[in-house]
């Protein structure tokens, strides 16, 4: 399905329509055929396949009705955001999948009580120190940016491959 953004013409399409694909990149919009994409069955797909397959038995089975309608009252009081920028609304499911999806990867809990405050984490600036000769890296946590009592002790990174210029 494609997102398409209307004004004074076309604005903005993201997504596929039969066969063809638009996006946008630093250049600009644009489309391209689309590709049927591949499903290589890897170990982390069917991994991931069967956390969300998981996570959504133990909303249906699980959970309670009350932590079930927090996690849906989280998820209409957080401004979530498409791939054009607008803000769109989704649900409870869908709120308590992102955050344990991810969680579940490396941790066995499942979180089941929905977060107090509406919103996302605020931003935290985490400054980091490497040193060369011994190739150790320290993290520098800004002084009572996390209630340490309540809040997940949880700081991940992802990375990527490096990209080359173009």
């Amino acid at each position: 399905m494609a997102l398409v953004m209307l004004g004074g013409g076309v604005t903005d399409i993201r997504g596929s329509i039969a066969g063809t694909t638009f996006s946008r990149s630093a250049a600009g919009n644009y489309a391209r055929s689309r590709k049927k994409p591949v499903n290589p069955r890897s170990a982390l797909q069917t991994l991931r396949r069967a956390n969300v397959g998981y996570l959504t038995k133990y909303w249906s089975n699980t959970l309670t009705e009350q932590e079930r309608t927090d996690w849906r009252a989280y998820a209409a009081g957080t401004t979530w955001t498409n791939k054009l920028g607008q803000s769109i609304a989704i649900s409870g499911l869908s709120a308590f999948l992102r955050l344990n999806a991810l969680h579940r990867m490396t941790w066995s809990t499942v979180i089941t009580a929905a977060p107090l405050a509406m919103g996302h984490a605020g931003g935290v600036t985490i400054t980091f120190d490497a040193e060369s000769d011994t190739s150790k890296i320290q993290m520098n946590e800004p002084g009572g940016a996390f209630d340490k009592s309540t809040d997940l002790q949880e700081l991940w990174f992802f990375q990527g491959l490096p990209t080359e210029p173009g």
